[in-house]
């Protein structure tokens, strides 16, 4: 299968798809981990299972200022403050930017589509409603409610929110009682621990597995965004979040 890896990184994620067995477009903006992953993947690229698009997405193609924080690299972007957040030191340099509807026409439709881009994910979103078809899975960092309105619109009918902390551990209990958050902690620790010594576990930063390899099952909408409202409002006695991680919002067509 097709897979998208749109803010590749490190390519860990990428390394991942490839032991599936997957073909992997991967996009990435910063040249420095581009030539990186040229090199730790040489041999997949010349067997025509990797291609690198160093490029960033953007509404149109052209060139545009991107902002690589500086010893952190995984949040940079092409908007200077969420690169320079919290008073992060940052470089700017010139890059490529490229619609993803350009890629999508490049190098076709892919099964699952992976987008972490630091905040300028629903460009990337928005360029599925135009698709026909869609990836059948799609996965993005959960920064705003908006991203589960876009796909959505973009015809996605199942839904997942997924620890990135503690990918292979299915969430346990409710925060809506006291034995349920103190169940959500001791899971939340020991989930960590076990991943941390399991030589199959994913790297700190990677996205995880995705499809139905993902935890849980599939919910509707109004169930994703009941739990991502109350955990991003402060409500850490509702729903089934836990407060100390963040979350990928999972999509299946």
């Amino acid at each position: 299968m097709l897979v998208f890896d749109v803010g590749m990184h490190n390519g860990d994620d990428t390394a991942y798809y490839l032991s599936l067995g997957h073909r992997v477009v991967a996009i990435e903006a910063n040249p420095a981990l581009c030539d990186q992953v040229r090199s730790r993947f040489r041999a997949e690229i010349a067997a025509g299972r990797l291609v690198v698009e160093q490029v960033a997405i953007a509404p149109t193609t052209g060139e545009a200022p991107f902002f690589v924080t500086v010893g952190n690299s995984q949040f940079s972007a092409l908007d200077r403050a969420v690169a320079s957040h919290g008073g992060r030191a940052i470089n700017e340099i010139a890059v490529r930017t490229v619609a993803a509807s350009d890629l999508f026409d490049k190098h076709g439709v892919p099964f699952y589509l992976k987008i972490d881009i630091e905040r300028g994910d629903s460009v990337c979103l928005d360029a599925l409603k135009d698709l026909d078809p869609v990836p059948r899975y799609v996965s993005v960092e959960a920064h705003s409610l908006d991203y589960l309105c876009r796909l959505w619109v973009a015809g996605y009918r199942r839904f997942k929110i997924i620890d990135q902390l503690t990918h292979n551990a299915p969430r346990q209990g409710t925060n809506e009682s006291a034995v349920g958050r103190l169940s959500q902690t001791i899971n939340h620790y020991v989930a960590r621990m076990r991943e941390r010594r399991s030589p199959g576990h994913f790297p700190p930063g990677s996205s995880g597995p995705f499809s139905d390899d993902t935890p849980g099952e599939w919910q509707d909408l109004e169930a994703v965004a009941y739990d991502w409202l109350h955990f991003h409002t402060g409500h850490s006695r509702r729903g089934t979040l836990n407060s100390r991680s963040w979350f990928d919002f999972h999509a299946a067509f």
